[in-house]
């Protein structure tokens, strides 16, 4: 199973860090694969992504009006 975590949390902190350990955890004890997605240019996605598959997302970059889902 491939999983995608959603993370908005900007800092490094005890949550933030937690994710990390546990998506090391699950990308190395089991055959799922763990995959975090985070705020752009934060200081949790500079230190996640030198230990954990991440991707850097704008969340508050984004007009959600509902047209847009349509392009």
């Amino acid at each position: 199973m491939r999983i995608l975590h959603t993370e908005g949390l900007k800092s490094l902190n005890g949550e933030t860090l937690r994710l990390i350990e546990e998506t090391q955890y699950i990308n190395k004890n089991t055959q799922h694969t763990c995959t975090v997605i985070g705020q752009k240019d934060s200081e949790f996605s500079r230190h996640a992504k030198q230990s954990i598959p991440f991707i850097e997302f704008g969340f508050h970059e984004f007009d959600y009006h509902p047209l847009n889902f349509l392009k």
